[in-house]
């Protein structure tokens, strides 16, 4: 993503991040492209979390087989999983994924809820439909940024 897509995310980001703080709710957060971001573990210090969003750029490419793989080991092997089992990726959605993430997400009990800035992707609704989670595509318009905001309420 880049551009005003990249704006929009961040945007995305930073609602539910907020909806998170105001009902209390842990929140752990990575960035990707064809790596995750930071490599180590998840943010989840305030500070950091919006640094993060303000500043992240996009250096090109997409993995987002990687990104929801790696949310699902934080989730398991961080002990992640007693805070939440729902994984929120925000992309364009440019990039195949692979089917097998469906099952891995029932396995693992996790909700996939899928934004998807100007974008589709079926695997990505598929999984998200699955799992019982939500998928939304938001188009850069007023009528898709009131779309997002009715998500985060």
């Amino acid at each position: 993503m880049d551009g005003e897509k990249t704006v929009w995310a961040r945007s995305v980001a930073l609602a539910l991040y907020k909806l998170a703080r105001k009902k209390k709710r842990k929140y752990f957060l990575r960035f990707f492209d064809t790596r995750v971001y930071p490599s180590d573990k998840p943010l989840s210090n305030p500070y950091d979390v919006v640094e993060h969003i303000l500043t992240i750029k996009s250096d090109g490419g997409t993995s987002i087989t990687h990104a929801l793989r790696t949310a699902l080991k934080d989730l398991r092997e961080q002990g992640l999983d007693k805070y939440t089992n729902t994984v929120i990726i925000i992309t364009d959605g440019e990039d195949k994924v692979d089917q097998r993430l469906v099952e891995e997400f029932k396995r693992a009990n996790t909700v996939l809820v899928a934004v998807m800035i100007s974008g589709y992707n079926s695997t990505l609704e598929k999984i998200a439909k699955a799992t019982g989670g939500q998928y939304t595509s938001a188009e850069l318009t007023s009528d898709g940024a009131l779309k997002i905001i009715s998500l985060v309420r």
